[in-house]
């Protein structure tokens, strides 16, 4: 049998730093093996920093780096058969090695210190975006996303929805607690008349 998915998530607390978890950071750079037939991966929750292993992972599907140690993306940049990918809570910074990732449908870049989408732009097949919580203040990129069906940015500093008109199949839409909520015209988004729009003001 040969093995396509494996999970090396490790739920830890503050005082949960066992064996077993440094075990499972080792386990890592074992992956090598098996690395050019995964399709599934989930390091979430695990103190691994490192994933340069993942650099052959060539037929990687879903990734999940949920509450990791990861930062540097860079040897993703090989895995374009990447549809799904979930950042949230790592010191992720830096998106440009998912620029070629074309396949990608869902990201989740919630809690991190992205500041620019830029890379996504050619991610026409984008259907689900998660990036509350970050210091993204535009979501031009998101113009040619016309893919794009459920987007969520609440807690970040975007000062237009303009970008998002020719987003046709948006249809979920959530704003709570923007900063610039109260500048940020709805109505430029006809197509959220049959979708939900979720916004709350900070005040």
């Amino acid at each position: 049998m040969i093995l396509s998915s494996l999970s090396l998530s490790h739920t830890c607390t503050d005082h949960d730093l066992t064996p077993s978890l440094h075990q499972t950071l080792s386990s890592i750079s074992s992956l090598m093996a098996c690395a050019p037939v995964l399709k599934i991966l989930d390091l979430s929750a695990t103190l691994c920093s490192d994933i340069s292993v993942l650099g052959i992972a060539i037929h990687l599907e879903h990734l999940v780096l949920t509450l990791s140690s990861v930062a540097d993306l860079e040897p993703l940049n090989y895995c374009r058969k990447l549809k799904k990918i979930w950042l949230n809570s790592t010191p992720v910074s830096d998106l440009s090695p998912l620029t070629n990732l074309l396949l990608l449908e869902l990201v989740d870049i919630g809690r991190t210190q992205v500041q620019d989408i830029t890379p996504l732009g050619g991610c026409s097949k984008l259907r689900f975006l998660y990036m509350e919580n970050t210091q993204v203040t535009s979501i031009v990129p998101l113009g040619t996303c016309t893919s794009l069906e459920s987007l969520k940015m609440a807690n970040t500093g975007i000062i237009s929805l303009s970008p998002l008109r020719s987003c046709r199949a948006l249809r979920n839409l959530e704003l709570s607690c923007t900063f610039n909520g109260p500048h940020l015209d709805p109505t430029v988004l006809p197509q959220l008349t049959q979708g939900v729009l979720v916004y709350k003001s900070t005040v």
